[in-house]
């Protein structure tokens, strides 16, 4: 199913309808919006069965992806009136060494299931460090609810492909199966595991254990694949590309643009304060932190200048490293405002 299909189908339920007009869009759009993630599970499990999945080990913000992943469930899950709750454990590091799409995705489906499956109460999310191994550490994910849970003489099929709970969840969520079966297969690839259980006084938990590498390995520090960052555009068409590709997700986009106009100020006071505090390794942590944001909005004419930065922090170069912070502070700055201008942030 065509995103920018149902990405002009969102806008057009977005103007102003009359309410059998609305009824009508409505009878259109859920089987669309239905048909395209059945697909989308499809064509995801066929990649990983085909072991095509590759993983691309970067550094990125743990807790920013988990609040970024929850962004597209937060309307179903007030309107539902259930509550969510997010606890991180203070000693997980602020950024890790893995793959946040995968686990994105990963989260992006068990979060799904939950929703789906609870009427009431809370979804909670935990995630606490788990065990040592080796030069990486294991982190613990747990996705806890109040719903259905899960039937006892189900659980050897649950994590197989095609597979529902029972008869009565296969009509009434019209699934195709094969989420669970995903995320055992993406979380296996990435070297950990998966387990449900039912939760004592209702509702069912999911449990992951994945290992990440320590976020101090400079071979993965603002990593760029190709090894070099081309300025093929200007960041304002970066930007209407990264749009373009949030399709109909426009939730989701709206707040990626407004999380990044806010989080940039204030990591760029950070950097300042290190570097009046001659503090280089501490100014190129929150150089590489930076660094990484821009690449998580896809603006590539800006990365080699921080991943410049950061180097050369690193070297402890405080007089260069304090002429490109100037340079870099500017740049964003006038990013910043053009996103805050943006009509998506800002009607």
């Amino acid at each position: 199913m065509n995103s920018g299909i149902l990405g002009a189908a969102e806008m057009l339920f977005t103007s102003d309808m009359n309410e059998d007009s609305r009824n009508n869009f409505e009878m259109i759009q859920k089987p669309a919006v239905s048909l395209r993630n059945r697909i989308n599970d499809i064509l995801d499990f066929s990649k990983v069965e085909a072991g095509k999945p590759d993983l691309k080990p970067v550094q990125f913000d743990l807790r920013y992806l988990v609040r970024k992943t929850l962004v597209p469930f937060e309307p179903a899950i007030h309107s539902r009136g259930l509550t969510l709750d997010v606890a991180i454990h203070s000693d997980v590091p602020e950024e890790v060494i893995g793959d946040p799409d995968r686990l994105g995705q990963i989260l992006r489906i068990l979060i799904e299931n939950a929703v789906k499956s609870t009427e009431a109460g809370q979804i909670r999310i935990e995630v606490g460090p788990h065990q040592p191994a080796g030069s990486a550490f294991i982190l613990l994910f747990a996705l806890k609810d109040t719903g259905i849970g899960f039937p006892e003489a189900d659980f050897p099929e649950l994590f197989r492909r095609f597979t529902q709970i029972d008869s009565s969840y296969a009509q009434k969520y019209r699934g195709t199966g094969l989420g669970l079966a995903i995320s055992k297969k993406l979380v296996e690839l990435m070297g950990g595991s998966i387990r449900a259980e039912n939760r004592t006084g209702g509702g069912a938990a999911i449990y992951i254990a994945i290992p990440f590498a320590e976020a101090t390995m400079s071979e993965f520090l603002c990593s760029d694949p190709d090894g070099k960052s081309p300025r093929t555009e200007s960041f304002e068409e970066e930007i209407e590309g990264f749009i373009r590709r949030g399709g109909s997700d426009l939730e989701f986009v709206k707040q990626m643009l407004a999380g990044f106009s806010e989080e940039v100020p204030r990591r760029l006071d950070q950097l300042n304060s290190a570097l009046a505090d001659r503090d280089t390794a501490a100014a190129s942590r929150i150089a590489h932190t930076l660094c990484g944001l821009v690449g998580v909005m896809e603006l590539r004419s800006m990365v080699a200048d921080f991943r410049t930065l950061e180097q050369t922090l690193r070297r402890g170069d405080l007089a260069e490293g304090k002429r490109r912070y100037e340079e870099a502070k500017v740049l964003l700055q006038t990013v910043t405002t053009h996103i805050q201008n943006l009509p998506i942030v800002n009607p």
